[in-house]
């Protein structure tokens, strides 16, 4: 009987076999699928680009305010000058 339900090996291919290979494969998703490869790809790109990009926007922020500032002095002085 024990024969009969061990054919072609079976239960030592998928004990001794498959399984470790499973285990290896688990940690290889744990820790380059979702570990320093999702860092420095896609996610990693992504989140560096929103990052700059709102340091650029606030930097144009900044730029259109010291400007509207000088405008709005440069304006109040001809308008002083005239009167």
């Amino acid at each position: 009987m024990y024969f009969i339900g061990s054919i072609w090996l079976l239960p030592f291919l998928t004990s001794i076999i498959f399984i470790p290979s499973l285990k290896i494969g688990g940690i290889v998703i744990k820790y380059v699928d979702q570990g320093w490869v999702e860092y420095l790809g896609s996610q990693g790109v992504i989140n560096k680009t929103n990052f700059i990009s709102s340091k650029v926007d606030f930097i144009n922020l900044l730029n259109l305010k010291f400007y509207l500032f000088i405008f709005f002095i440069l304006i109040s002085i001809v308008i002083l000058i005239r009167f």
